[in-house]
């Protein structure tokens, strides 16, 4: 919890520092969200995919048309029903739950730069790198073990803080000078083995990817 907060006044820090800079942007975006996880059926699974949504805000750095600081706060669901799963030992787990992240970003424009002089029009593309802290609230339901009474069930809770660290490539079209349009595709490495309910399995770390599209304001 203590990295959590860490995180968050550092992203306040950092737009309360850039208030001086000429362009301040807020992004809201929602899409889907995957682990890649020990209860993936292929090695990037696309089954139990849950929607997430993202609040970001990012201000041009001073003379500068490339580079752009701040962060973002994303919250998510972590529903999972793995009951026709192929690996017979996970089959029958379900997990539900909530998490968010809070990350402090650089962003770098790849195309696009010179048009911002006239924004309505302009195309960008850019990537980022992002880093911060994740938590996790959710409950794991295994299945009673062969032979067992049905009603045999185990039922974990648990809250977790990890960190996070995320790569993303955006793309942005602007409506006029203040609106524009947004698609972004990111992946994360957490701390975590625990985003789809099961841990220890596997020695490595749970995988995040998510595919967004959304709308920005700037000011």
């Amino acid at each position: 919890m203590k990295s959590l907060k860490i995180t968050l006044f550092a992203i306040l820090g950092m737009s309360l520092t850039s208030q001086a800079q000429s362009w301040t942007e807020l992004e809201v975006n929602a899409g889907t969200y995957l682990v890649q996880g020990e209860m993936q059926i292929t090695e990037v699974g696309a089954n139990n995919i849950n929607p997430a949504l993202t609040v970001s805000l990012h201000t041009r750095a001073h003379n500068s048309n490339s580079f752009a600081f701040g962060g973002s706060i994303s919250t998510f669901t972590m529903q999972g029903d793995f009951s026709d799963n192929s690996k017979e030992w996970l089959s029958g787990h379900e997990v539900s739950g909530m998490g968010f992240n809070a990350q402090a970003s650089i962003r770098y424009i790849m195309t696009g730069r010179d048009d911002m002089r006239f924004m309505k029009g302009a195309f960008l593309t850019y990537i980022e790198g992002a880093a911060g802290a994740q938590m996790i609230s959710f409950q794991t339901t295994y299945p009673p073990a062969t032979g067992d009474n049905l009603s045999n069930t185990t039922l974990v809770r648990q809250t977790e803080v990890t960190p996070i660290a995320t790569a993303t490539l955006g793309m942005q079209y602007y409506i006029d000078y203040n609106w524009g349009v947004n698609m972004r595709l990111s992946g994360s490495a957490t701390g975590s083995d625990q985003l789809d309910g099961v841990v220890g399995v596997t020695d490595t770390k749970d995988y995040i990817w998510m595919a967004t599209v959304g709308v920005s304001y700037a000011f």
